[in-house]
């Protein structure tokens, strides 16, 4: 059994001086500045469910709810701007507190310009210049509009399981294949062309 945790079970907090957090703020378009808030989780409520933790963190203490994007980096293959909702006090300051599995001091967050109402979308960009992780992004970029449409119908039809199945199905084969442990000067199972030791390994705790 290989020791260490899966590198895709957690995400990283990203430096917000990555290169990379630059390219990912212009998928998203026109927002707020990239800033680090703090994470102090709200007693009782379900893991990620950040609608209620907020809306329970203003009858507690006032305050209001303000959406955006957390920044989320998976090992060193994928970035990703995950909608969500953090709670803003009278004073004007952020908070997440929202539960999760990984305790986190404080979290990268992304603020909307846009007004309450309108649904925003996550978007994910590849870190390094590998086929298979840019495969990776295009196939959960797919599965999650499959998904958006057909939560949006009266009904999910045979095609629309079918799609949903098919990129599950392929995600899965590419993610056992990046999660795979490698001898330390070997290229990383990822497909970046780097050393196993300096690109996923780097991420794997054990």
């Amino acid at each position: 059994m290989e020791s260490g945790r899966n590198i895709l079970d957690v995400p990283i907090v990203p430096q917000k001086t990555m290169k990379k957090i630059s390219e990912l703020c212009l998928e998203i378009g026109k927002h707020g500045t990239p800033i680090y808030i703090p994470s102090i989780p709200e007693d009782k409520i379900e893991r990620h469910d950040c609608t209620r933790a907020v809306k329970q963190k203003i009858v507690r203490d006032g305050g209001e709810a303000r959406s955006g994007w957390l920044i989320w980096q998976w090992a060193n293959i994928v970035l990703e701007a995950s909608a969500y909702i953090v709670w803003k006090d009278e004073t004007g300051n952020l908070f997440d507190v929202t539960p999760k599995e990984t305790k986190y001091e404080s979290v990268l967050f992304i603020p909307a310009s846009v007004c309450d109402g309108v649904k925003l979308m996550n978007k994910r960009i590849p870190i390094t210049d590998s086929a298979l992780i840019k495969e990776l992004v295009e196939i959960s970029d797919k599965c999650e509009t499959v998904l958006q449409k057909s939560t949006c119908a009266s009904q999910v039809d045979k095609e629309v399981l079918g799609n949903i199945l098919s990129y599950k199905k392929r995600k899965d084969e590419i993610m056992r294949i990046v999660s795979r442990k490698a001898e330390r000067n070997e290229l990383c199972p990822c497909g970046s062309g780097i050393k196993y030791k300096k690109c996923c390994g780097y991420y794997r705790s054990g």
